[in-house]
């Protein structure tokens, strides 16, 4: 009987063991439970982060082609803005001397037309050939030397007379 005791104790012994071991495989399985939520929390929020990574680059890439794409149009507007200034400047530098060469013949013109007393309009003797005539007659000029006076007058103040 003695033995049947020990033995009892043992078993006794073991089962309390047992149920230790129980408890802390219990503790265990709860802590493995925890730690796999937490892994898969942790996977569930890494896949979000790739997730998210990938839109940006995907966005990054395609701002990226629009840049390249506009940096191209800027380039060509920028040839074709110099071009364009290029072609200005040759124009500015023509046009100087096509208004250089206007001004150079109306100044010529109005010399000439400053310097030039026209007696006939449309075959007609003007009304200030008229009076002038009217002026040398009644200064007793003879009829056959006013041509002569008028002549003389315009010769000696620069002005040449026509008709």
């Amino acid at each position: 009987m003695k033995r049947k005791s020990v033995l009892n104790e043992k078993i006794a012994e073991l089962k309390t063991e047992q149920h230790k071991k129980i408890k802390e495989m219990k503790e265990l399985e709860k802590e493995k439970n925890l730690a796999t939520n937490h892994v898969d929390k942790v996977i569930k929020a890494n896949q979000h982060l790739q997730n998210e990574i990938s839109n940006t680059l995907q966005q990054c890439e395609h701002q990226l082609e629009l840049s390249h794409e506009e940096l191209k149009q800027a380039r060509a507007k920028l040839k074709g803005s110099k071009s364009e200034i290029y072609n200005l400047k040759r124009k500015v530098g023509r046009a100087v001397q096509t208004k250089e060469n206007a001004v150079k013949r109306v100044k010529d013109k109005v010399l000439k037309e400053s310097t030039t007393f026209y007696l006939l309009k449309k075959g007609v003797y003007s009304d200030e050939t008229r009076n002038l005539v009217r002026i040398l007659v009644e200064a007793n000029v003879s009829n056959e030397n006013i041509m002569g006076v008028i002549e003389a007058v315009f010769a000696a103040a620069g002005i040449t007379a026509v008709g």
